[in-house]
């Protein structure tokens, strides 16, 4: 196959333009060549970090007309837990920092601090203080339960 025609290629980031929304991208296949800048193509934001694995479409007029399509997955870039009916998606620059899954009815969202913000209300509040005053609570009706007890006892 004449390499010129290939339109999908397999590349590594090289450098990355948050303002633009763009990255460089090295081709290993190619003599170490690297891309001008090319646009990325998401439908939810998400910004490489260099040296991460992307597919790249080129269009047929040639190299100038091009598009990033998202990362790759590959043996060392791939989720714990995955199975032909789940849904994964990385979230954090590290694999495993954060991330969406669902498998069997089950919703996992992981990140070190989850964080529901309620602009109308402009209170914020995170998953641990939820569970903290879960547990206050919890707490205190143990204890109202029990003086509750004691005081049927003497009834």
């Amino acid at each position: 196959m004449n390499d010129n025609i290939r339109v999908l290629r397999i590349g590594k980031i090289s450098s990355v333009n948050r303002d633009s929304g763009s990255a460089r991208v090295t081709y290993e296949d190619r003599d170490s060549s690297t891309t001008n800048e090319l646009p990325l193509l998401a439908w939810t934001y998400w910004m490489p970090q260099i040296g991460d694995r992307v597919l790249v479409g080129h269009l047929s007029n040639g190299s100038a007309s091009a598009v990033i399509l998202g990362p790759v997955w590959h043996d060392g870039h791939t989720p714990e837990d995955y199975s032909d009916d789940s849904y994964h998606q990385e979230m954090g620059s590290e694999q495993g920092e954060a991330y969406l899954s669902y498998w069997d009815g089950i919703l996992t969202l992981h990140a070190s601090e989850i964080l529901f913000d309620d602009p109308d209300e402009n209170a914020t509040t995170t998953v641990k203080q939820m569970l903290n005053r879960i547990a206050a609570l919890e707490s205190k009706y143990t204890n109202l339960a029990g003086r509750v007890s004691a005081l049927e006892q003497r009834i």
